[in-house]
């Protein structure tokens, strides 16, 4: 689904609602929290999963030094927000504290891994990664710069900077577990 259809739905809808990998997507993650929290019963659970800060850095560090020989500066500065919006768990907590959620009815779970590539080119091509992140990578370039071509740059870096090597990359995954608490006049 998308979050424009979460907003025209009635509060107390649902006993669970589900995002997986979809709020990292999202430009405003409080709001989008709210709209789930909102929509869902008193005695329901929110469950929420998306990127933590420091998740695809390996590869985002030399995704930068691309854009900058490319001169695409501006670009540079819309792959730096977009890192910016990955909160860590601290962050994910206090925004459950802000949207009225007590400590007791919500946990944040985090797990850090490595994904392991042989080559850029297998990293590129990888689901994971068609279907996460480069989506917003391609974002980022906008209209300033030729997608196709970035992107083997990009390759090519990889490549490049990790000969003889695997890489692996970091990901740090966060879980948003909430239970819309009995008895909340009003969750979230």
């Amino acid at each position: 689904g998308n979050f424009d259809d979460v907003t025209a739905m009635a509060d107390d809808t649902y006993n669970l609602v589900v995002a997986n990998l979809v709020l990292g997507e999202t430009g405003d993650l409080t709001a989008a929290l709210a709209e789930m929290i909102r929509i869902n019963r008193i005695g329901g659970r929110v469950l929420a999963t998306l990127p933590l800060a420091g998740s695809w850095s390996e590869v985002e560090d030399i995704f930068a030094e691309v854009l900058r020989d490319a001169g695409l500066h501006a670009a540079v500065r819309r792959l730096e927000r977009l890192r910016e919006l990955r909160p860590t768990g601290p962050q994910l907590a206090q925004l459950c504290r802000q949207l009225g959620v007590v400590d007791d009815d919500f946990v944040i779970e985090q797990e850090r891994f490595n994904l392991l590539f042989p080559s850029g080119r297998e990293f590129l091509f990888a689901p994971v990664v068609e279907h996460g992140p480069l989506r917003l990578w391609k974002a980022v370039i906008g209209k300033d710069g030729t997608p196709q071509e970035l992107f083997w740059r990009l390759k090519e870096a990889i490549d490049t900077y990790y000969t003889g090597h695997v890489l692996a990359v970091n990901v740090l995954a966060g879980l948003i577990n909430i239970h819309v608490a009995k008895g909340t006049e009003s969750p979230g």
